[in-house]
């Protein structure tokens, strides 16, 4: 997908009736700063937890919006609702 600061690549996959989410994404190479994901869960289920790279992350929403900041070259984010 092209976006302002280059080309992201992304896939989104749900497992368990959607309680877990999974996406992985490669951003783009310019100067972005912060990568604001929507990973929505089932109904109106808010996340539990949130992992990035395999490590818990806390900055994410009860709407289940993740936000990373720049730092990798390729991010795995799994939500658990």
């Amino acid at each position: 997908m092209g976006t302002y600061f280059g080309d992201l690549s992304f896939a989104v996959a749900a497992e368990g009736d959607g309680h877990v989410i999974r996406a992985r994404i490669e951003p783009p190479p310019g100067p972005w700063r912060i990568l604001d994901i929507a990973l929505g869960g089932p109904g109106s289920a808010r996340p539990r937890s949130v992992t990035v790279n395999g490590k818990p992350h806390s900055d994410f929403d009860s709407r289940g919006n993740v936000r990373i900041g720049r730092g990798e070259q390729h991010y795995k984010i799994e939500a658990r609702f």
